[in-house]
């Protein structure tokens, strides 16, 4: 009975500095040079946001404030001007200034560069130096979104001097930022270490350095936090969340989250060229079960592609029928379909957790239908190379999520024709001017009210199956503390400390 008491630390605990963070990931980053330009992986930004800083920070509301911008202006609808921080190092001990961010901002842009980001910041037509701390940006058109794409864990600001001369050598000497901690040594398969900066232009970090182990089994995870040779499990899977609160040398953070897994159709494949057929997939999923099961709880049912967590603009969905869980009429619509039963369907899903859990979960209630499936289950990189690269797969289940400020990363990306994470090959004009229009509009509700337009028709099209909304969880051991979430690619570590 006591083991279910929640833990109660002791009123005078106060931050001290030292020790070193251990923490694991199942994944491997996308790396040598955490070029936070050229990669959009959640797990390579999150250990970049360590490392880099951008113009602007997300605080725990998803609300933005200010990082080496101390202030910024807006006084039209195409002009943005930024006043930066003095006296902001970068690693390599040049100093951060207009000219940097210039820099950055024309890297990103440059096709040159194939950064999956561009398409972000392309509405920029001109940058100006005003002075060496202020940066005036004109727009092509009105966007929205673009303050929130400024942000640390998104935008992050690399060394001009570093990504100049180290470009043909060791890249991890170009993945040089201005942030708490700094890049000492990456070991593929191993662990990437940092170390505290103590030129920090803000608060120092207490850590003396951060160890990433590369640990593919969160089994392997648990065990080593358990004994105390792990500090903190990333990403953490809640079937071990949930038998790490009975532990009191252990301890579970959740929060809402902005994330969605989905099944993804290739519309472009028969039979997933049929609606009714996307449409009775999504039918023969129990969205409730998977959260329950896979999850623990540490989830909810989804409702298109924007959750709860992301206020003001959530809606309400749960009266369109093609995102509940009703079998018969699944079947019911597939025969009305014509459906193939003879044949056999590919369906591609990745060993880590929870996802695989999901892939298995999915496998089993469409197969309940009568589908003949041949399952592929490699690693996540694998999978990704083909499944977000090349789309050369029929139907799979993923996980996305923008994080951030705006609901345009959870959704222009993913739906507009064309756009770098339409894996579906999904078209729709009216989404597609939908989305566009959200792009350009100012007015909140205005825009809440477009994008609810396209997620209803997103959830009546059913190019994807929207599954559920997991919380975000990480586990770590009760010394750890100061953790606070701020988005889905913000490993806050900085903010940690060991008592």
């Amino acid at each position: 009975m006591l083991a279910g008491l929640p833990k109660v630390r002791a009123a005078d605990e106060t931050p001290r500095r030292g020790g070193v963070l251990r923490a694991a990931t199942s994944e491997e980053p996308f790396a040598p040079a955490f070029d936070v330009h050229k990669v959009d992986s959640l797990l390579t930004t999150r250990i970049g946001y360590l490392a880099y800083n951008g113009l602007v920070n997300v605080n725990e509301r998803r609300e933005i404030e200010p990082d080496l911008a101390e202030s910024w202006e807006q006084p039209d609808a195409l002009t943005y001007i930024f006043k930066l921080r003095k006296g902001v190092l970068f690693h390599d001990g040049t100093e951060f200034d207009a000219d940097a961010v210039k820099f950055n901002l024309e890297r990103i842009i440059n096709p040159e560069t194939a950064s999956p980001k561009r398409a972000d910041f392309a509405v920029i037509k001109t940058i100006d130096v005003v002075d060496k701390y202020t940066v005036k940006l004109h727009l092509d058109h009105p966007f929205a979104p673009l303050l929130g794409y400024m942000r640390r864990s998104y935008f992050g600001i690399m060394s001009p001097k570093a990504i100049t001369e180290q470009m043909g050598q060791d890249p991890l000497k170009r993945s040089i930022g201005t942030g708490p901690f700094k890049f000492v040594s990456y070991t593929r398969g191993d662990k990437v270490i940092l170390e505290r900066f103590d030129k920090y232009f803000g608060t120092p970090a207490w850590l003396d350095g951060i160890e990433i182990r590369i640990m593919p089994e969160q089994s392997t995870q648990f065990a080593a936090l358990q004994t105390g040779s792990l500090d903190y499990m990333i990403q953490t899977s809640p079937s071990f969340a949930e038998q790490m609160k009975y532990n009191p040398d252990l301890q579970v953070l959740s929060a809402p989250s902005t994330i969605w897994d989905f099944l993804a159709f290739n519309v472009m494949r028969a039979p997933f060229t049929d609606k009714r057929v996307r449409q009775a997939f999504s039918m023969a999923l129990d969205r409730e079960a998977m959260a329950k099961g896979v999850y623990r709880g540490y989830a909810k049912a989804a409702q298109g592609a924007l959750s709860s967590g992301f206020s003001p603009y959530f809606r309400d969905n749960g009266d369109i029928p093609f995102q509940t869980y009703d079998p018969d009429r699944a079947k019911a619509l597939l025969k009305e379909a014509d459906f193939p039963f003879q044949s056999e369907l590919r369906f591609d899903t990745f060993t880590e957790r929870p996802w695989g859990q999901i892939g298995d979960a999915i496998a089993d209630q469409i197969s309940a239908l009568g589908v003949k499936l041949r399952i592929e289950k490699p690693d996540f990189n694998t999978f990704a190379q083909y499944f977000y690269g090349t789309k050369e797969y029929w139907f799979g289940n993923s996980s996305m999520t923008g994080g951030g400020a705006d609901p345009d990363e959870l959704m222009y990306k993913q739906f507009v024709t064309g756009e770098v994470y339409n894996i579906n090959n999904y078209t729709n004009p009216e989404v597609d001017k939908l989305l566009k229009d959200a792009r350009t509009e100012n007015d909140v509700e205005k825009r809440v009210d477009l994008y609810n337009k396209a997620n209803r028709m997103l959830m009546e099209e059913c190019c994807v199956a929207f599954l559920v909304y997991p919380d975000l969880v990480e586990g770590m051991r009760a010394n750890v503390h100061g953790y606070r979430f701020r988005d889905e690619s913000a490993g806050t570590f900085d903010e940690c400390w060991l008592s």
